[in-house]
């Protein structure tokens, strides 16, 4: 059995994730404490109300992170590879490099602050896309008024597109009864998202020099595992990057993965892993 350790992207928040297992694990209120460090925000009392600061991506990405990282970290096993949807790729990568929660949580509160500042300058959204061939859906891309490209490759009959509001408009039109905006805050893996790769890759080289992986880590950029010194590449182009979680899947599968465990919050990964061919996988939650 090879088994796969499969950690959630935005998206995929859940009222009062973590705050269960906070609630019996000192090390998991740790995680939610640097989380309220890095965003100014009570963490625990935010997700106990659902605060709609939560809302915000500087804010919920490093919660996002914390979540799955404490959730992560409650487990004494090792999986024998880990992946990401989006944001979860930078939490597995964390999780896989044993950092700490400050250097986690800090990089996580930087990815989420850059994206925020450059969707309040290029605001845009998301339009996930139903039973459409990429080819056809690139070409319409190309065309629409306004910035657009391929998101995500999340299933054979689902793909994401992101981009300027008038060009997803015009897709829309163009595909009536296949296409459906999704809320989101910005026009995420997008080229609206390139200034932010510079700085966010300079951080990451900081971070993960001189360490080593736990595990194998499966990119989604690549769909294929990269060493350590390929990561901060990786992790930082993902911010203009296609996440291509159904090639993921298909590489784990062709590699023996019949088990994946899933990291809170779990349920749209679960959703998402079944619809991207891993129907016949045994599919559980940490």
């Amino acid at each position: 059995m090879q088994t796969v350790w499969m950690f959630p992207g935005q998206g995929a928040e859940e009222p009062g994730m973590g705050l269960a297992l906070a609630a019996r694990s000192p090390a998991a209120r740790v995680w939610l404490h640097e989380a309220s460090r890095v965003t100014g925000l009570d963490v625990p009392r935010a997700l106990e109300r659902g605060a709609r600061a939560l809302s915000r991506t500087a804010v919920l990405q490093p919660v996002l992170v914390a979540v799955g990282l404490a959730s992560a970290e409650s487990r004494d096993d090792l999986p024998d590879a880990v992946a990401g949807h989006s944001l979860g790729e930078l939490t597995a990568a964390c999780w896989a490099a044993s950092l700490s929660p400050a250097e986690a949580l800090e990089l996580a509160a930087l990815r989420g602050r850059l994206m925020e500042e450059l969707a309040a300058v290029h605001p845009g959204g998301m339009l996930a896309v139903r039973d459409t061939d990429l080819d056809a859906l690139e070409r319409l891309a190309e065309q629409a008024p306004g910035e657009a490209g391929i998101a995500a490759i999340n299933t054979e009959a689902e793909i994401v597109v992101s981009g300027d509001q008038a060009a997803l408009d015009w897709i829309c039109r163009q595909l009536p009864g296949s296409s459906t905006p999704l809320r989101v805050s910005g026009p995420w893996h997008s080229e609206r998202m390139r200034p932010a790769v510079a700085p966010l890759r300079a951080r990451l080289d900081a971070v993960f020099e001189g360490r080593r992986l736990r595990v194998p880590f499966v990119s989604a950029v690549r769909a294929e595992p990269v060493c350590i010194e390929e990561l901060p590449e990786c992790l930082a182009d993902a911010l203009v990057r296609p996440v291509r979680f159904l090639e993921v899947v298909r590489h784990l599968g062709a590699r023996g993965v019949d088990t994946a465990r899933v990291v809170a919050p779990a349920r749209t990964t679960r959703s998402l892993i079944r619809r991207a061919g891993g129907r016949e996988w045994r599919i559980e939650d940490i």
